[in-house]
């Protein structure tokens, strides 16, 4: 039996190619390595097999131990059976199999919390720049946490009101309308924008990522104004976790992102898995 991380290395190679064959957004893919990295660890070290022979048995007793031994949450577990299931059909190419048990979680799901309209006002009316404009973005249009930090200027089309979000879950793709009270502001703010993209151009800088198979077709493309993030300050301001922090303070919110997720009618992110220092689950 090969070693855990010559293991570890082949399996996750395999299941990356996999998932970008089949289109997966870059969340998917990142989830994905990460459970089915824990899952080679529990076949390997408690199992005493390797994840290719393991399954379908395997699945089913990594899934109690998420459950039993470690209390992880329903949800959770179904983000974790739907990684596996994954590398157990693509890669391993094993379409048909079936799970001899599942452990079910008998507490019930808990009601959805929203806020009211006057939480909501109270929450963006401490907002500033470009965070306030991003939240009312998101609010008004529906979009996740990611998609709006990875709005790009081309995707914003002023005439027709919608808004173009890409790399998104599913299909990849799909149009939203752009609230028309928000277009004068956005303008504004991309103007500002615009004038500081101009100046780091001037200073060498003023270049942003690209997918490589568009660089290759366009090589100034990185340099280029409809390419620029739209909030790329903002994108800036959650990794160093400025100012949003007294707000989610005043909600007791335990993070950023459920200040956003818990608005009227928004859509939860859901990108990610939660990190362990476990080596076996």
């Amino acid at each position: 039996m090969p070693g855990t991380d010559a293991e570890l290395d082949t399996i996750v190679k395999a299941l990356r190619r996999a998932i970008r064959i089949a289109g997966f957004a870059y969340a998917t893919e990142r989830a994905y390595v990460h459970w089915n990295i824990r899952f080679t660890r529990f076949c390997l070290e408690c199992l005493k097999q390797t994840p290719r022979d393991a399954v379908p048995a395997g699945i089913s007793a990594y899934l109690d131990s998420l459950a039993l031994e470690r209390n992880v949450a329903p949800a959770t577990r179904k983000q974790a059976l739907k990684a596996v299931t994954f590398l157990t059909r693509k890669v391993f190419g094993v379409e048909d199999f079936t799970l001899e048990h599942a452990t079910r979680d008998h507490r019930g799901r808990r009601p959805r919390v929203v806020m009211t309209r006057d939480e909501v006002r109270q929450v963006i009316s401490r907002l500033e720049n470009p965070w306030k404009l991003a939240a009312l973005l998101m609010y008004g249009s529906g979009l996740r946490i990611t998609e709006c930090m990875r709005l790009r200027v081309r995707d914003l089309d002023f005439g027709r009101r919608i808004i173009a979000v890409r790399d998104g879950g599913g299909d990849g793709r799909r149009v939203v309308p752009m609230p028309g009270a928000l277009a004068p502001s956005l303008l504004t703010y991309l103007a500002g924008a615009h004038e500081q993209h101009l100046r780091d151009l001037a200073g060498g800088a003023g270049e942003v990522h690209m997918p490589e198979s568009l660089l290759r077709e366009y090589p100034n493309a990185a340099r280029e104004w409809s390419w620029q993030y739209v909030f790329a300050s903002a994108t800036h301001l959650l990794e160093t976790g400025a100012d949003i922090r007294s707000v989610q303070d005043l909600m007791g919110h335990t993070s950023v992102g459920s200040i956003i997720s818990s608005l009227p009618d928004m859509k939860r992110p859901g990108d990610g898995a939660p990190g362990s220092k476990d080596c076996d689950l």
